[in-house]
């Protein structure tokens, strides 16, 4: 299939959808192939400070060849005579053309917005106007798939951040209480239904519980309940028994009450949250979401740094769903360190 102009115009408007944000500053290499398409979204500035770290990007499309390849420098800091980056653009072109063997396309926009002009590599001229970026194909199909997009990457970044040190303390020492009860054979869920359960059943119910309660809450969970659940998805066999809920009808609510919990959580168990986070926003496909709170908790066990690994990448969904069968199910998480 060949694409024309108004295509390409499609394609750049079509970047924060792909993103789940508005880019800023960003080269976004987008790489087609019937029916999917893997992208890559770098800061320029690191880019173009470190220009080694283009050849190391571009290894993460893989090795199969592309239908049709396309880099796209969004930016505002440029000249009137020149497009921005050329050299930084054509070291990308070579690095792609070496590793797949595809010819890509370079375009140019100052941002991804309604009417804002874009060129094509190494023309400076312009080439038309953009569309609407919620007008496209592509965005529609993600605002159906329950995807949103937000300002721009610190707005993803702001998603994921954790709540003040001050709150993240008082549930910290919480749930060490919770722990020491436990150790001693004397804890008891606070959560209604649970307290008389045995501690593997109240772990599982009282996740339960907080998932079907999240579409009618309308405050934030309590101290109580924070170090509850982060007490109870501590257990792995929970947490990885909870990724069952992406596959069912209250994936949305599972999922806005793991994002909650991993701002809210003391680390390490802030982890526990991340994956499943991670996890669910990637099944969406909002892989920067997604990789984002992997990157919040790095290090903290073997399952967060393959989750991290294979979303950077960009691999499907299934490969991604067997490789954490494989972790679970071979191996104890320990420490990456160890």
């Amino acid at each position: 299939m060949s694409l024309n102009e108004s295509h390409h115009a499609e394609l750049i408007a079509g970047i924060p959808a792909l993103l789940g944000h508005h880019p800023r500053d960003r080269v976004v290499v987008l790489a087609l192939y019937s029916p999917a398409v893997r992208v890559l979204s770098s800061d320029l500035g690191a880019l173009t400070t470190t220009p080694d770290m283009a050849d190391e990007i571009i290894t993460h499309l893989g090795n199969d060849p592309a239908d049709h390849v396309f880099i796209v420098v969004v930016t505002d800091r440029h000249d009137d005579d020149t497009l921005p980056e050329v050299a930084l653009v054509e070291r990308i072109d070579t690095a792609i053309r070496n590793r797949l063997g595809t010819h890509p396309v370079a375009l140019w926009t100052p941002k991804v917005t309604t009417g804002a002009s874009w060129a094509r590599y190494p023309d400076p001229r312009p080439c038309g106007v953009l569309p609407a970026p919620d007008s496209t194909v592509v965005a529609a199909q993600m605002v159906a798939r329950g995807m949103s997009v937000l300002p721009d990457l610190d707005a993803v970044r702001a998603l994921v951040a954790p709540d003040p040190d001050e709150a993240v303390d008082r549930r910290a020492a919480i749930l060490d209480r919770i722990s020491t009860d436990n150790d001693r054979g004397r804890w008891h869920s606070t959560t209604p239904g649970c307290a008389a359960l045995p501690v593997d059943e109240a772990r599982i119910a009282l996740v339960h519980h907080h998932v079907a309660a999240t579409p009618a809450r309308q405050r934030p969970l309590t101290d109580e309940e924070v170090a509850e659940l982060a007490f109870a998805l501590a257990d792995h066999s929970v947490r990885d028994a909870c990724m069952a809920y992406a596959l069912g009808v209250q994936a949305a609510d599972a999922e806005r009450l793991w994002c909650e919990l991993l701002r809210a959580c003391p680390m390490p168990e802030a982890a526990e949250a991340a994956v499943l986070l991670a996890v669910f926003a990637y099944l969406r496909g909002e892989g920067v979401l997604a990789y984002e709170a992997l990157e919040r908790v790095r290090f903290c066990h073997r399952l967060v740094e393959l989750l991290r690994v294979y979303i950077r990448d960009g691999h499907s969904p299934a490969r991604l769903w067997g490789a954490i069968d494989m972790l679970t199910t071979t191996e104890e998480h320990q420490p990456t360190g160890t």
